[in-house]
């Protein structure tokens, strides 16, 4: 280590500076080949044909068709992202072909992100290498890795959250009006694609309010700005978001409510089954906290003191130089009011915060370049502690990027079953007591294991979810796709097969079948394939 930081030392600072740039690329071009490569790989989601729908009625909507919109439950779920996939469906007449389009655009999609977030990074003042480190921690989050792929609700808004961000971060820089028109546009797409994007009004309301108050701005420049922004913000929402166009004033206080959104089913949390109305609080902070890489958690908690220190105990709060730890606590602070006072319905996982990880690696970014600067005084005079430090921090981040690299390569294509080791010290406990395959994604590998091993001409199989089986069945090569003839959990229709994904009972054995191949990742099981006795 000592060799390889002498002869760091000796590169000149623009030759660094190349070769760090030479690596951004570089990283930012094996990603998209790595991705592409591997797009193909994943299953669908329970919720795709959902999407297809929605996007359907709006489209139906918007050209005159029919006005069904108007009284579809859904009506209020934005479909930017997924309309021009629906109307590109007539391309692909095959739906195995349709899929992986749409897969291909979602990862697309985050991919143009993550360089924007790059781009956030440098914006903020970090270095390059730092921000390199910043990008790669978002790419290799094995969770938001895996949806990265299909999921085509949570990863978009995750994207438009850091575009969010981005232009946030330019308007602060810049004070133009052109920024705060930007940054109006933007957000009000945010929440077209979902309605959480909201808390951005909140973020911004109070960022402006601190420019006002640090004298960035005046108070004809905070007025008039703020009018831009929400101007802007209101347009945007109204144009893209077509519920609106017939009676805005009731469908916005409607969607503003959060009462269309209703979610009836079971989420396993802590070893018990929960509904939505009874699920404690406290789950959002286990799942977001038992999913964070460890190193990640160790340094997000060094930056909470860091800016407790800097911004409390040395006052330096409305320093106009502390804008990027302001920035970083006030999304923080707004995103936890927003779930911790309102409510909104998060399930499945921590897939509903997605769009707090960028807000969490602000933190953990801070906290790696604050450490690395030599900024923790502790005056010992037989070690060379700072160079110490450095070492032990290159180590530990190395080391988190090499975990997240094998557990993403040896869970491939299920990296989204990722806990830490504060859910249990082995994935297989994790398993008893969290939520693994909640869209039944595993359906896929599990057919095409049936038709690779019988060569009947029709088998029936028996599924634990109907909705995840069938729209995986059309993921399947058409010849292959047609041999399988599905069947729900309670029929009493004889069946060759049965598969389960373990979403409502964790138990292996079933009465009149016999396990005879499961799907494991990393020692749990995730999918398991009977046959009838």
């Amino acid at each position: 280590m000592a060799v390889l930081s002498g002869l760091w030392n000796k590169f000149k600072e623009s030759d660094k500076e190349e070769l760090i740039r030479k690596l951004v690329i570089g990283f930012f071009v094996i990603y998209f080949i790595a991705g592409a490569f591997i797009v193909k790989d994943y299953g669908a989601s329970s919720d795709e044909n959902f999407e297809r729908m929605t996007a359907q009625f709006n489209l139906d909507y918007i050209t005159g068709k029919n006005t069904d919109l108007l009284t579809y439950s859904d009506r209020h779920y934005g479909v930017l992202f997924t309309l021009p996939l629906e109307l590109a469906s007539p391309l692909f007449p095959d739906s195995r072909d349709y899929f992986f389009f749409r897969h291909f655009a979602t990862f697309l999609f985050f991919y143009l992100s993550t360089i924007v977030f790059y781009k956030l990074l440098r914006s903020l003042g970090f270095k390059r290498l730092l921000s390199l480190v910043g990008t790669i921690f978002l790419v290799l989050q094995p969770t938001i890795f895996a949806h990265s792929f299909f999921n085509l609700k949570d990863i978009p808004f995750l994207s438009v959250f850091i575009v969010s961000l981005y232009t946030l971060a330019q308007f602060i820089k810049t004070g133009s009006y052109k920024a705060a028109v930007i940054h109006g546009v933007v957000t009000g797409i945010l929440i077209v694609f979902r309605l959480p994007g909201v808390l951005m009004w909140g973020i911004t309301a109070l960022m402006f309010g601190w420019l006002y108050v640090v004298r960035t701005l005046n108070g004809k420049q905070f007025a008039s700005k703020v009018g831009v922004f929400l101007l802007s913000s209101f347009g945007s929402l109204y144009l893209f978001l077509p519920i609106l166009w017939r009676n805005p004033l009731r469908e916005m206080a409607t969607y503003l409510s959060m009462s269309p959104f209703e979610w009836n089913n079971e989420e396993l949390f802590m070893g018990n089954y929960y509904t939505l109305a009874n699920l404690p609080l406290s789950h959002i902070f286990v799942y977001f906290g038992i999913s964070m890489p460890l190193v990640l958690l160790f340094l997000f908690v060094v930056a909470l003191v860091i800016f407790f220190k800097e911004l409390l105990v040395d006052q330096k709060l409305f320093h106009a130089d502390k804008y990027r730890m302001v920035l970083a606590l006030i999304a923080l602070s707004v995103t936890a009011e927003i779930f911790l006072v309102l409510r909104p319905a998060v399930y499945n996982g921590w897939r509903h915060l997605f769009f707090a990880y960028p807000i969490f690696l602000l933190f953990v970014i801070e906290a790696i370049e604050w450490l690395w600067n030599g900024n923790l005084k502790i005056n010992l005079s037989w070690i060379e502690l700072s160079r110490w430090l450095r070492i032990s921090l290159a180590a530990l981040i190395t080391g988190q990027i090499l975990l997240l690299l094998v557990f993403n390569a040896q869970s491939h294509p299920y990296q989204f079953t990722y806990y830490n080791w504060l859910a249990g010290r082995k994935l297989s406990y994790a398993r008893q007591n969290y939520v693994m395959d909640y869209w039944g994604l595993s359906y896929r590998q599990a057919f095409e294991k049936i038709l690779a091993a019988d060569d009947s001409a029709k088998v029936i199989v028996r599924v634990d979810d109907i909705v995840p089986a069938s729209i995986n069945l059309l993921l399947l090569e058409p010849a292959q796709r047609e041999r399988i003839q599905l069947v729900e959990m309670g029929s009493q229709k004889r069946v060759d097969y049965m598969v389960m994904i373990y979403k409502n009972n964790l138990y292996l054995d079933r009465k009149g079948y016999e396990l005879i191949d499961s799907i494991y990742v990393r020692g749990a099981i995730i999918s398991g394939t009977y046959k009838t006795k």
